[in-house]
């Protein structure tokens, strides 16, 4: 069994893995964060700077049907559909230079795409983090687990709602907890056996009121697998009501996601644009652009990206729509007289629909934000990266690297800059 100290030492060997590969970046990204918070800071509805984090998903489908999924409902508009390996290449290679962070999940179970090591391992040459989110709960033999590992995957995220299969599979219906709970362990083994800092594989134990009772048993279990991290959190509910909300208090979502509308709110007309419409942008598999990941219906879209010219061809599309009319539109809400309304009508209290399914229908899906909690999301990245960099830039003195202390040092000073913009 792992102990406390082995999973600090992973977890500072991933964070240190992360530093390294930020710093790889070239200084035109940084330079492009500072373009786009000066962006945000003077409100332009057309921009100069390209987002630094990408939501880009192997697959729209999952073998689950979480309730309070859209994907698991039924209820996602969106074709059933695979990324293209050689799409996904030319748009890494196209954006791969600004983006960051790439999350490689949305709305479907990024595992069963059979080219996801591959696709992760190539994003992440181009000197980006790579994040994934799963269910686990498929067949996987020992040499997929270690193609994961070797991918250079940063973190896995995984979400695990009981301690025994019956109570787990009320909510994750159709998940085999006995299969998740081996695959955990063959990853572990496989990133111990190839001495591997990542991924840092965290479990979610998200929190109902049928499976309050299993939190204790669930926590000896991760402790046993020797999972880097894990936590009962709170969890959406269902709009169907085929689950109900947890005794205890501190696993309220509603609660804790109204406090911080609560404190968006309170910012009058000072409220700042929306973080995603200058940070971040998601590409489904099929080629389409959305404006943030809680667009639920394809029609909500706001452009798309053809892959038959090349690389160059997806990066002028991608320039010409992020600049184009849909995006102006969306920025024009948080215009400093049209801030006001647009925080009247969409930071209120949420009622139990929290999974997007509200931005339904909306003929300009920003109007009606599906996701308003998220509005500041991007900015506390910024800082996350400002920070990574100010520590190798102390680790380069400390080294007596000077050239890579200043070198580093101008990426930090540029990012404190966009700091002191958000």
């Amino acid at each position: 069994m792992r102990t406390a100290a082995d999973r600090r030492r992973t977890r500072l060997a991933s964070r240190q893995h992360q530093m390294q590969t930020w710093g790889s970046k070239p200084l035109k990204a940084f330079t492009n964060i500072l373009r786009a918070s000066l962006d945000r800071r003077l409100r332009k509805i057309e921009v100069r700077g390209f987002p630094f984090v990408l939501y880009y998903e192997p697959a729209t489908f999952c073998n689950l049907k979480c309730p309070s999924c859209p994907t698991g409902a039924g209820l996602l508009e969106r074709p059933k559909e695979l990324v293209s390996p050689e799409t996904f290449k030319k748009t890494i290679d196209a954006l791969g230079d600004w983006v960051f962070i790439l999350s490689m999940y949305n709305w479907g179970e990024p595992l069963l795409h059979k080219d996801f090591a591959t696709l992760v391992r190539y994003a992440a040459d181009k000197g980006i983090i790579v994040t994934a989110s799963s269910n686990l709960s498929m067949p996987l033999t020992a040499r997929q687990c270690e193609e994961i590992v070797k991918s250079g995957l940063h973190s896995l995220k995984v979400g695990i709602d009981g301690a025994s299969p019956v109570v787990h599979a009320l909510y994750r219906r159709g998940s085999n907890l006995e299969q998740l709970h081996k695959n955990l362990r063959t990853l572990i083994l496989a990133r111990e056996a190839l001495k591997s800092a990542t991924p840092i594989i965290s479990v979610s134990y998200h929190v109902f009121a049928h499976n309050e009772m299993e939190i204790e048993e669930f926590s000896k279990q991760m402790s046993e697998m020797g999972v880097d991290t894990y936590s009962a959190v709170p969890g959406w509910l269902p709009p169907d009501g085929t689950v109900s909300a947890p005794k205890d208090p501190r696993y309220n979502m509603y609660k804790a996601v109204n406090a911080l509308i609560s404190k968006l709110r309170s910012k009058g007309r000072n409220l700042r644009p929306c973080t995603w419409l200058y940070y971040a942008s998601v590409i489904n598999p099929g080629g389409t652009m959305s404006p943030c990941c809680g667009v639920v219906s394809e029609s909500s879209d706001f452009g798309k990206l053809d892959a038959r010219n090349g690389s160059a061809g997806i990066s002028e599309q991608f320039s010409e729509q992020w600049s184009g009319p849909r995006y102006a539109s969306a920025r024009e809400l948080f215009g400093k007289a049209e801030v006001e309304r647009w925080a009247a009508k969409n930071l209120r209290d949420l009622e139990v629909d929290g999974m997007a399914f509200s931005g339904k229908g909306a003929s300009m899906i920003c109007a009606k934000c599906p996701i308003p909690q998220t509005l500041e999301q991007w900015s506390r990245q910024v800082l996350r990266v400002y920070r990574r960099l100010c520590r190798l830039t102390w680790q380069c003195l400390g080294s007596l690297d000077l050239r890579g202390a200043v070198v580093n040092g101008t990426k930090a000073l540029i990012l404190r800059m966009a700091v002191w913009l958000q």
